[in-house]
């Protein structure tokens, strides 16, 4: 039986073919024939014929007795491993290796096959070899391994058997795997597989210099460095670069080098063992981005790129260039030159000016890394680049700057230069600056000076020299400088001279080449043959560089043309050379440009006193401008001689610029032109008599002397006409008139002529006269006169008021006149004002003058019928100069209430009176004054309005406010009590506290205390004081009544009665009361209370009549022996109250009842019962019982 690898027997059909049997002697020789790959088992029993079973003398190798076992295999073992290699390249791992082995062998023998590596570690840097315990290694690193752990694995495998073995490799390093194996028929195999394990991904570094570093990764200078690569099984194909060199805006820039390029050059790497390196060096601007990527050949990627102390490795910035920077101030860029402002000029001057905000723009940019800082230094010194990177001046403005964009308004006044300091983020810097630049808003100053010494009245007569002065304001030293200085001179608005003073022309000047003034006090000269004018204009313009201008215009009048005078009359018919019997007005005409009646003066004197001696008063128009213009504008006064009286006239006069008049001209037909007299006046003739007490109208008692007055200037004795009659018509010869006083004839000064009589005897005697003067004028007929004759002169007298006295506070004057025999027909008294003319005044019924104005007030004591009026406050409509009047019998008076206190009553008066009386004798007063008064204005508190012109129980205190538009440099505070003055003392008695000034008013504030109003009494507080003009004022001259008047009072009224008491007893049918109410200041009001019932009550004018009177008439009737009750109540303007009581009092006729009610019923009982029973007798014999007790009356009627 054979089985070849467990089939069944190849000999079953066929055994001959396979076994062959050879008798060999004794022997037979079996021959098989195993060709054919397997494993065999052969059996083989025999027995002989004897049935004997075979014996085995030689096993032939067989495994057992009675069976072969035989294998036949011609194939070699077939080795493999995974992973191989493949097309015998080196495969690369980067992780953990397990290796398989494979052997294909149905015959494998484990003892024969051998498996073992050869192992070559990487050389990389701080990477250590591990070593197997059954390696040995060569001296460069290599080691060979062979495995005694190793364990074969059968696999069954379709028809042959697999043999596993595994290696586990981890070690980075090169892997050299051996197999060799023979097989249990002795066939053999070897193998080998490279591999690498790789686990270490590569390494790149990359260093690069830090030189220039800002900002973190900006860099102004080049870049230099290296890129290093270690790996010791680098696949430098795998190497990826991502290198970008690009400018602010992203746009590529083209750089010396191709950077991707030249680092993916193999060729351009140094390799020095697993290291590769390539210099690198980054000059260009730009921003970088340099990225590496490389792999291994086991596909490692590299780690992280070591940059070590490189910052900024990967993306950064090279910028090398400065920054740039423009600057725009307003409209300049740019020097005169055309240099921009884009640098730090080398040249700087001062030639931008301007008078408005400038804005100072600057535009700072820088193409790559961007403008990291900005600063800006504004100063007017000049400075070089060492100076600026020393100054610590500079404000750092980058929060302003938006968008590479900053800008600042600069106000003037203000000279600066503009350096500008740039930094890129690199740390590159610039400086760059402007042309100075000179901000001013200041007008220049013009001062023109006139010679004032040659001007008279504002007028020059002859060439003005001008000096003129200009100077620049400079606040902060800073200033345009001025560019011109003109003039132009016009007469009458046409130009007559124009020029240049100055002119400054530099374009590019420093600033001290700017003219701050000009000054030349002999600038110009303005010519007065092309310039007589009254409308002479100078106008000086300056204007700077930076357009500021101010013209200065200075007036002036010319005038060279002396003033041409005409003198003329209405009435030129002139008798006995001197003399004209009416009225005559001269007419003066002056042709001139610049008159001013001030500068002519125009004398009328009487020549009998001498030219010039003394200057008569006659009535006069001021000058009017009439006609004509320029030189030629004629201006006419009127001289009205209209009063008696020889006159001298001389003109003589200048214009206002001094020229001196022409020589006088007469109009044709002109007479006794400076030298005449009027007498218009009938002579006044008055006879006076010694004896001026008459018995009645017409007689005298005692013998008389006439005195016959002849009032004429031009008088003659011979032209005096009279008789005297006596008793019916006869001629008194013993009455013969004596020879005239005084002189005769033209320039005599004397008025009265005077001539008496005597009368010596009794009579009835009858005097006629008539008179004539010298040019013709004939006395007013005198009626026969009855001798009734008065020689004394009445009394006249004007007080409170001074002769020729200007007068700033109170101004009140009074008349008062008498006269036995007053003629009130026969008064004349007027005030004249300068301004106001002529105003007659009523001597009966007073009244008022044309200037409105409020009365001041006043706070009598009630002491008379004139005093009426209420102490309360009256504000009066406005009425002028007001005054009272009153005139009956032998007296009269009339008084001023003060002028109105206003500028428009100022004035010069002239008061005057004439006052005759009935026998023709007559007294003149006339005096002048002034009334002059302008100061402060004085203004009460409104508790010291409520004060005013009351009474009071207390004072209070008061606060009174001064207002004037200048200072006011002193001032006193009076107060009156009862007229006593008393000064007050500052500080003690009253505070006071000023303000104003700088353009405001002046204000005092006079805060007066309480203490000074503790007593009682009528209280005046005056308040006067000098400003710095030198105006007084008081408050008294003020028209707003801040002159404080008011009572203080704590007594109350006094109440008498001095004809009734309580129970009083009182003979009549009514009772005539004597009631006397009196108060200290004022009283207000009286009440009279009878029996309960009001009756009778005073006030207002009803009482002031019986203060005046000092009788308040009140009567009580009888009522049939009623007892009656008075009560009287008064109470005076400060509220104080009196009360006084009478009670129990009888008013009766009946005896009887009188005595019935006497106080004391005991004492006249008797007197009673005596009565009673002597009733018939009462009836029969009462009148001698009336006196009777008339007599005892112990109280009756006022003694």
């Amino acid at each position: 039986t054979f089985i070849s690898d467990g089939r069944e027997s190849l000999l079953k059909d066929n055994s001959t073919s396979f076994v062959q049997i050879m008798p060999n002697g004794e022997q037979n020789d079996l021959t098989m024939n195993f060709t054919q790959e397997g494993h065999y088992r052969l059996s083989f029993d025999y027995k002989d014929p004897s049935g004997n079973a075979l014996e085995w003398k030689n096993t032939l190798g067989l495994e057992k007795n009675g069976e072969l076992a035989i294998t036949v295999d011609h194939t070699d073992p077939k080795i493999f491993f995974d992973p191989s290699s493949e097309s015998g390249q080196v495969r690369y791992f980067a992780k953990d290796v397990k290796l398989k082995a494979n052997v294909l062998e149905e015959n494998f023998n484990p003892a024969a096959t051998d498996l073992s590596y050869v192992f070559t570690p990487d050389r990389v840097e701080g990477r250590t070899a591990v070593a197997s315990s059954s390696s040995l290694s060569s001296g460069t690193g290599e080691r060979r391994i062979r495995p005694n752990n190793i364990s074969w694995k059968k696999e069954k495998a379709s028809d042959s058997t697999l043999n596993k073995a595994e290696l586990s490799l981890s070690e980075d390093g090169k892997y050299v795997v051996n197999l060799h194996t023979t097989d249990f028929s002795g066939r053999t195999a070897s193998a080998s597989n490279i591999l690498v394990v790789d686990k270490t991904p590569p390494k790149i570094r990359l260093t690069l210099s830090n030189d220039g570093l800002a900002n973190e990764k900006y860099f102004r200078e080049v870049r230099k460095g290296q890129i290093e690569i270690e790996d010791a099984h680098l696949d430098f194909s795998s190497l990826q670069v991502d290198f970008s060199v690009k400018d602010k805006a992203g746009n590529p820039v083209s750089t010396a080098r191709n950077y991707v390029a030249y680092l993916t050059s193999r060729s351009n790497w140094k390799e020095e063992g697993n290291k590769i390196s390539i210099p690198v060096e980054f000059a260009d601007d730009g921003i970088y981005h340099i990225s590496l990527k490389v792999k291994d050949l086991a596909g490692n990627e590299n780690a992280p790129i070591e940059v070590g102390e490189t910052k900024a490795a990967f993306d950064f910035v090279v910028d090398r260039k400065a920054p740039t920077g423009a600057l725009k101030i307003g409209d300049w860029d740019r020097s005169k030159d055309g240099t921009l402002w884009t640098k730090l000029l080398d040249r700087i001057s001062f030639g931008r000016f301007s008078n408005k905000k400038q804005v100072i723009r600057l535009q700072a940019e820088d193409n790559l890394s961007g403008v990291g800082m900005v600063e800006v230094l504004r100063t007017r010194e000049k400075m070089n680049l060492a100076d600026l990177q020393a100054s610590a001046s500079f404000k750092n403005v980058t929060s302003e700057v938006k968008d590479g964009y900053w800008s600042k308004e600069i106000s003037p006044n203000e000279t600066f230069i503009t350096y500008v300091h740039l930094k890129d983020m690199a740390g590159n810097q610039y400086y760059l600056s402007s042309d100075g630049v000179i901000l001013d808003q200041q007008n220049p100053e013009i001062h023109i000076t006139l010679p004032k010494e040659e001007e008279k009245n504002g007028l020059y007569k002859k060439d003005v020299g001008v000096g003129i002065s200009v100077t620049e304001p400079s606040p902060g030293n800073s200033y345009a400088g001025l560019k011109d200085v003109t003039y132009t001179v016009y007469r009458d608005g046409i130009e007559t001279q124009a020029g240049s003073l100055y002119h400054f022309s530099k374009e590019e000047p420093q600033l001290n080449d700017l003219k701050k003034s000009y000054e030349d006090a002999h600038a110009l000269t303005i010519l007065a043959k092309d310039n007589n004018s009254n409308d002479v204009l100078l106008k000086i313009k300056a204007v700077d560089n930076a357009g500021n201008q101010t013209v200065k215009e200075e007036h002036l009048s010319i005038d060279i043309t002396r003033p041409r005078v005409t003198l003329s009359f209405d009435n030129n018919r002139v008798e006995n050379e001197f003399y004209f019997k009416e009225n005559r007005t001269a007419l003066i005409t002056v042709e001139e440009r610049n008159f001013s009646q001030d500068s002519f003066k125009i004398l009328i004197t009487d020549p009998a006193e001498g030219k010039g001696t003394r200057l008569l008063e006659v009535e006069r128009d001021s000058f009017q401008k009439v006609s004509g213009s320029g030189d030629s504008t004629r201006w006419e006064s009127r001289i009205y001689f209209n009063k008696d009286g020889d006159y001298q006239l001389s003109i003589t006069g200048e214009d206002l610029a001094g020229n001196a008049m022409e020589e006088l001209s007469y109009a044709e037909g002109t007479q006794a032109a400076l030298d005449f007299t009027v007498d218009k006046t009938a002579p006044v003739l008055s006879v006076s008599y010694d004896n001026n007490t008459p018995n009645h109208e017409f007689y005298y008692k005692e013998g008389r002397r006439a005195e016959i007055s002849i009032e004429e200037k031009n008088f003659r004795s011979d032209l005096v006409d009279y008789s005297v009659l006596k008793d019916g018509g006869r001629e008194a010869h013993g009455s013969a008139l004596s020879s005239f006083s005084g002189g005769e004839g033209r320039g005599v000064s004397e008025l009265h002529h005077q001539a008496s009589i005597s009368y010596e005897e009794d009579g009835d005697y009858q005097f006629n006269i008539r008179v004539k003067d010298l040019a013709g004028n004939e006395a007013q007929a005198y009626p026969e006169d009855h001798f009734v004759i008065d020689r004394t002169a009445p009394n006249l007298t004007i007080s409170d008021i001074l002769n020729e006295s200007a007068n700033k506070g109170e101004v009140s004057p009074k008349i008062s006149y008498g006269d036995r025999y007053l003629d009130q027909d026969a008064l004349s008294l007027k005030l004249i004002g300068e301004v106001h003319g002529e105003h007659e005044l009523s001597s009966q019924q007073g009244g008022s003058i044309s200037i409105a104005r409020t009365d001041a007030l006043n706070l009598p004591m009630q002491k008379s019928m004139d005093e009426t009026e209420s102490p309360k406050q009256k504000e009066e409509e406005k009425e002028g100069i007001v005054y009272q009047s009153s005139a009956g019998g032998e007296e009269g008076n009339l008084s001023f209430q003060n002028f109105p206190e206003e500028p428009d009553t100022d004035d010069v008066y002239r008061l005057s009176a004439k006052i005759v009386d009935m026998a023709g004798n007559e007294t003149t007063e006339e005096l002048w004054f002034s009334v002059n008064r302008f100061g402060s204005t004085y203004l009460l508190s409104d508790r010291a309005k409520a004060l005013q012109g009351t009474y009071q129980k207390e004072g209070e205190e008061i606060l009174i406010s001064e207002i004037n538009a200048d200072e006011v440099l002193s001032s006193a505070l009076t107060l009156y009590r009862n007229e006593e003055k008393h000064a007050l003392s500052e500080g003690a008695e009253y505070q006071t506290t000023r303000s104003g000034g700088n353009g405001k008013w002046y204000r005092g504030d006079y805060l007066i205390k309480k203490d000074n109003f503790d007593k009682e009494g009528l209280y005046h507080l005056q308040i006067s004081s000098q400003d710095k003009a030198g105006n007084l004022a008081s408050t008294e001259q003020t028209e707003r009544g801040a002159e404080l008047r008011f009572g203080i009072d704590r007594t109350p009224p006094r109440i008498l009665l001095s004809n009734v008491d309580n129970q009083g007893v009182y003979r009549g049918d009514v009772l005539d009361l004597d009631l006397s109410v009196q108060d200290n200041l004022w009283l207000e009001q009286v009440d009279a209370t009878v029996d309960g019932t009001e009756e009778l009550s005073w006030k207002d004018k009803s009482l002031q009549e019986a203060v005046a009177k000092d009788s308040f008439p009140l009567q009580i009737s009888g009522e049939k022996g009623k007892r009656h009750k008075l009560l009287v109540v008064a109470r005076d303007a400060a509220g104080n109250e009196s009360r006084k009581e009478v009670s129990d009092f009888v008013i009766t006729n009946n005896p009887l009842l009188r005595l019935i009610s006497q106080k004391n019923f005991a004492r006249n009982a008797a007197i009673a019962t005596v009565a009673g029973l002597m009733g018939l007798s009462c009836v029969v014999n009462g009148p001698s019982l009336l006196q009777e007790l008339k007599r005892r009356r112990l109280k009756g009627k006022r003694r």
